[in-house]
């Protein structure tokens, strides 16, 4: 339950600029002969100017890719420029990837623009992973400067991600469709608001009497907006809503090391309502979020509706947010 529960998309977003996918063998040596094709003529120019050529900006993103499948968390780090805000906690996520056997590919590089002091690359990634990876598709644009004059990963900007089952085929996209467990049931029953939006599920897993279900939405002002869906089993035996939503905010400040701006919007005998914001922590993206606990007999369940990367929620929307919280049963 909060902040704690975003490791799962925090680890998407943050692979989407420590994993970039190497090409197979045939298109390296394709881009191996174009660049012996370059005059010498270019590449001085290039070289007296500053500005890096296309296929320098390449080999970065092939070999940050190239060096999380290895499993070789230093040669890893040479690729990420060492005052990009996600430094720390790219070595981190690097370290947790290492769990698991990926396949990637790299796909449709281009160069948008260039100059002495940064580049940006627009790319498609694929990746698809052993269990517990949720494989995906993410296109975006990598931004690079140069590090002591050696080109690196400062950022990158996600515009689309689309998630894949094990054989790379998109997911179904009627949410809950291939969801299964002891409580699949419980989360298919819910009546969400989702009829006239483009969702996809990220991620679906279960405990102990407790199960999350992770869902991408699309929205026209936010590139990355979360809802999350939480079951809790007989949790009525062992708190009210007011009780709840006080063990959330202590909780949760417990968690975080950075600023937290946590507001109560109300409380009912049966449910009860917040928002938040985080900004500045050591491992986590800011974020904003708007979350309903309510209880549905003797369980608890707990929606949330998560901005990632802003700090903040425009009011407007946030107001419709809540509404369709309210109308979840």
């Amino acid at each position: 339950m909060g902040v704690k529960k975003y490791f799962g998309f925090v680890l998407l977003l943050l692979l989407s600029i420590v994993m970039v996918a190497c090409s197979d063998d045939a298109a390296k040596e394709k881009d191996t002969d174009k660049q012996e094709e370059k005059s010498e003529e270019t590449s001085k120019e290039s070289e007296e100017s500053g500005v890096p050529e296309d296929e320098e900006l390449f080999a970065v993103l092939e070999l940050n890719m190239q060096t999380l499948i290895d499993k070789d968390v230093d040669k890893h780090m040479e690729t990420i420029h060492s005052e990009s805000p996600l430094y720390d906690s790219t070595k981190q996520t690097a370290e947790m990837v290492f769990q698991y056997d990926i396949e990637a590919e790299l796909s449709d590089l281009v160069v948008e623009e260039k100059s002495e002091t940064e580049a940006k690359v627009r790319f498609t990634q694929t990746a698809i992973g052993s269990d517990g990876f949720t494989s995906n598709r993410i296109s975006g644009v990598h931004t690079l400067k140069p590090d002591n004059g050696v080109w690196k990963i400062f950022g990158s900007e996600v515009e689309e991600t689309v998630f894949l089952d094990e054989n790379g085929e998109p997911l179904d996209n009627a949410v809950f469709a291939q969801i299964q467990g002891d409580y699949a049931a419980n989360i298919k029953e819910l009546v969400l608001p989702f009829e006239d939006k483009e969702v996809q599920l990220y991620n679906y897993q279960e405990d102990v009497d407790y199960a999350v279900a992770e869902v991408m939405m699309a929205h026209d002002q936010y590139s990355q907006v979360l809802v999350t869906i939480e079951y809790n089993k007989g949790a009525s035996s062992l708190v009210d809503p007011e009780t709840w939503v006080g063990n959330m905010e202590t909780g949760i400040s417990e968690n975080v090391t950075g600023k937290l701006e946590f507001n109560v919007l109300g409380v009912t005998d049966t449910d009860a309502m917040y928002e938040l914001s985080l900004t500045e922590d050591e491992s986590l993206d800011d974020q904003a979020e708007v979350t309903r606990g309510f209880f549905k007999g003797d369980d608890l369940i707990i929606v949330s509706y998560t901005v990632m990367g802003e700090a903040t929620i425009d009011e407007a929307v946030k107001a419709e947010w809540i509404e369709e919280l309210k109308t979840i049963q």
